[in-house]
C-alpha cells in the first residue's frame, strides 16, 4: 500500500522507500521508534529535531537535560515526539510587577 496510516495499522513488517529505494524495513513499532534517517522520522510522524551533547546517558539541549538510551556522546540530534513531552506547572515562585515597577508580594501560579 501507499497510504502510511494503512501500512502501519496492518502491516506485520513495513518498507519506507524513497527515490526507488528502501531506507527502512522492519516492524511498524521500530520503524516509528528508531527511525534511520530524520527523513525517515519526519516521514512516518510529527517529529521535533533537537540538537543536543550528549555525555553519560544524558543530552543537553535547548529543552534541559533528558535521559537518553542508549547513552549518546557528543554532538547529537535526538528524535522528540510528541507524545514524549510532559508539560507539568512550575514550583517557581513569581512576583509580577505592579504599576510602579516595584515587587509585591510572591505569588505561586495555579492551574
Amino acid at each position: 500500500t501507499h497510504d502510511r496510516d494503512e501500512a502501519f495499522l496492518l502491516g506485520h513488517r513495513i518498507a519506507v522507500m524513497t527515490d526507488g529505494g528502501i531506507v527502512q524495513h522492519d516492524v511498524p513499532e521500530a520503524v516509528y521508534a528508531n527511525p534511520v534517517t530524520p527523513w525517515v522520522a519526519r516521514f512516518v510522524g510529527e517529529t521535533n529535531l533537537v540538537a543536543a551533547t550528549g555525555s553519560g546517558g544524558q543530552a543537553r539541549c535547548c529543552l534541559g537535560t533528558l535521559q537518553t538510551r542508549p547513552p549518546l556522546e557528543g554532538q547529537q540530534v535526538i528524535l522528540i515526539r510528541p507524545e514524549q513531552i510532559e508539560v507539568r506547572p512550575s514550583r517557581a515562585r513569581l512576583t509580577p510587577p505592579t504599576s510602579t515597577g516595584s515587587a509585591s508580594e510572591d505569588r505561586t501560579p495555579t492551574q
